[in-house]
C-alpha cells in the first residue's frame, strides 16, 4: 500500500497531493543526482499490470521539481494526533498547554464537555487528537482544536504468572484452542508453487 501511494504520487499532476511524501520523493531523487547524474530512475510494481505490463514510475528531473514544490507547500491545518503531556489547564478558558517531545508547546482549546479528561491527563503522557493549526512560516503546531484524548494505558505485568512454567496442554486448555495447525491454510505470500510445495514438504517432516 506505501509503494502504491508512492507511484500514485510520481504519476500525479495534483498539486494538493501529500506534502511530507512529496518531501520523501523529492530527496529521494536529490540522493539518487536525478536531473544532475542521472537522468531518471524508474520504479516498477509488479504486483501491479497495466494492460498486462506492470504499474511504472518515472522521476526525472521534471518529477524532482514538482516533488521539492509540493513538499515546500505546508498545510495551515492538519486532523492529525499530537503526543506530548499537558500542563497548565485553563478551565475557564478551556485551554491547556501540550509539550511536544521536541520541547515545542502548543496550545490546546476543548469544549466543556472534555474538561474531566484534560484533567484526568494533566502531567501525563498524552495524545491529543484534534485540528492542528501549522504556523506557515515555520510549519510549527501551534493550536489544538481538542476532540478527544487519547490515553497510554500500562499494562500491569503479573510477575509471578509470568514465569511460571505452563505445559502444552495447560496453553491450549487456557486459550481454548486445539493446537492443531493444517499446514496448507498457513498465509505463504511471494512464493511460486515449487517452493510452496517444498516449504510444506519440510514444515511436514
Amino acid at each position: 500500500m506505501a509503494f502504491t501511494r508512492l507511484l500514485d504520487i510520481i504519476t500525479s499532476e495534483d498539486e494538493a497531493a501529500d506534502s511530507q511524501l512529496a518531501a520523501a520523493v523529492a530527496q529521494m531523487a536529490s540522493e539518487l543526482g536525478i536531473g544532475d547524474r542521472n537522468a531518471s530512475i524508474t520504479l516498477i510494481d509488479s504486483t501491479s499490470l497495466i494492460s498486462g505490463q506492470p504499474r511504472r514510475a518515472k522521476i526525472d528531473a521534471v518529477v524532482r521539481e514538482r516533488m521539492q514544490r509540493i513538499s515546500e507547500r505546508r498545510p495551515d491545518i492538519r486532523d492529525e494526533t499530537l503526543v506530548g503531556v499537558l500542563f497548565e489547564a485553563d478551565f475557564e478558558g478551556n485551554t491547556a498547554k501540550l509539550r511536544l517531545a521536541s520541547g515545542g508547546v502548543v496550545t490546546v482549546s476543548f469544549e466543556t464537555d472534555l474538561a474531566d479528561e484534560i484533567q484526568e491527563a494533566l502531567r501525563s503522557q498524552t495524545g491529543i487528537e484534534g485540528l492542528v493549526h501549522y504556523d506557515g512560516r515555520t510549519a510549527q503546531a501551534r493550536t489544538v482544536e481538542l476532540r478527544a484524548v487519547v490515553r497510554n494505558v500500562q499494562l500491569e505485568l503479573n510477575a509471578d504468572a509470568f514465569w511460571q512454567p505452563m505445559s502444552f496442554e495447560a496453553l491450549k486448555s487456557e486459550q481454548s484452542t486445539t493446537g492443531l495447525v493444517d499446514p496448507a491454510e498457513l498465509a505463504i505470500g511471494d512464493l511460486t508453487d515449487d517452493e510452496r510445495a517444498a516449504f510444506l514438504a519440510a514444515f511436514a517432516e
